[in-house]
C-alpha cells in the first residue's frame, strides 16, 4: 500500500515539474517620464541631468544577455537612487516604483552600488599622508604632538565642495591623534 502512494506522489511531483508556471509581466513606468523636474529632484535627490550622466557612466549595468526582459539601466538607476533617497525598505520602494520583486530589486541596488564603488577613486580623491615640517617641538605636552613618523605635527582636517573652495578646515588635533576620531567628531559624521 505504501509502495502504490510513494509512486502515486512521485507521478504527481513529475507533472508539477512539467507544468510551467505562468510568467508574470508587472508594468514598469519610467520615472523620467514626470515632466516637473522639481517633482524629480524631491522624488530622487538629483537632477534630470545628473541621472543622465549616471546613467552613462554605469552603462556597463546592462546585461551581456539577449533576454528581452532585462531591467534598463535607467530603471535600474532610478530605481537605486530611490532607495538611497528615502532609506526605505527594499521591498517598498520596489513595489511603489516600477514594481519589482524584491529579489530583482535587492540585484539592482547590489549592481549599481558596485558599479558606482568601481568609480570612487574617479570623484573623490583623498590627499597623499604627507608630512610638512611647519611646527617646532612644543614645550608643554610634547609627546602628544608626535606623529607615527616620530615628527612633531598636528593634524588638520580640510574638507572642499566640487569647485574645490574649502568649506571647512579642523586645525586643532595634536599629531598623536587617529585620522579615524578626527574624523568620528567632525561635523561630517
Amino acid at each position: 500500500m505504501q509502495l502504490v502512494f510513494a509512486k502515486v506522489r512521485r507521478q504527481e511531483i513529475a507533472v508539477e515539474r512539467a507544468l510551467r508556471r505562468e510568467r508574470v509581466f508587472r508594468n514598469r513606468n519610467n520615472s523620467l517620464d514626470i515632466s516637473d523636474d522639481i517633482v524629480l529632484y524631491k522624488r530622487f535627490r538629483f537632477r534630470r541631468a545628473s541621472i543622465f550622466y549616471l546613467t552613462d557612466l554605469l552603462i556597463d549595468l546592462q546585461p551581456k544577455s539577449n533576454q528581452t526582459l532585462i531591467v534598463a539601466p535607467i530603471l535600474q538607476v532610478l530605481c537605486a537612487l530611490l532607495f538611497y533617497a528615502t532609506g526605505s525598505f527594499q521591498i517598498v520602494v520596489g513595489d511603489s516604483t516600477a514594481a519589482f520583486s524584491q529579489l530583482t530589486f535587492s540585484r539592482i541596488i547590489r549592481r549599481v552600488s558596485l558599479g558606482l564603488a568601481k568609480r570612487i577613486n574617479e570623484y573623490i580623491k583623498y590627499p597623499t599622508n604627507r608630512h610638512i615640517a611647519c611646527i617646532q617641538k612644543p614645550h608643554k605636552h610634547e609627546y602628544a604632538y608626535v606623529d607615527r613618523s616620530s615628527n612633531h605635527s598636528i593634524n588638520v582636517q580640510a574638507v572642499c565642495d566640487n569647485k574645490g573652495k574649502f568649506i571647512d578646515v579642523v586645525a586643532k588635533w595634536p599629531g598623536s591623534t587617529h585620522d579615524a576620531r578626527i574624523l568620528r567628531e567632525s561635523k561630517f559624521c
